[in-house]
């Protein structure tokens, strides 16, 4: 890690348009550091009324039959690289198998 950290693309503290130059050997390439960021959220598809207290909400499990997949990839030196977001829509099916015994 310590090697691949001598050529890793860096910037100066507080100043994020500064890039640290640092010297490279003839024929080696920078590295830039891309972080890959994803997330899935599921929809709240239950019992539309609930009992609760005065000034309290009711907690509500999340359903797994409805859900959102996003996928991001954010590049140190360009931002958010939109070409390489992606979003899924997930639909998960119940299936009940009966066994005729």
């Amino acid at each position: 890690m310590a090697e691949h950290r001598k050529r890793l693309v860096e910037y100066e503290v507080g100043n994020s348009e500064k890039e640290l130059l640092k010297p490279l050997k003839p024929g080696e390439r920078k590295l830039v550091l891309c972080a890959h960021d994803k997330m899935t959220s599921q929809a709240n598809d239950g019992v539309k009324r609930s009992w609760v207290l005065e000034g309290e909400h009711a907690l509500k499990k999340k359903g797994v039959r409805r859900g959102m997949h996003q996928s991001d990839i954010i590049c140190s030196t360009h931002g958010w690289i939109k070409k390489a977001s992606q979003s899924l829509e997930c639909y998960a099916i119940t299936l009940v198998v009966r066994l005729n015994v």
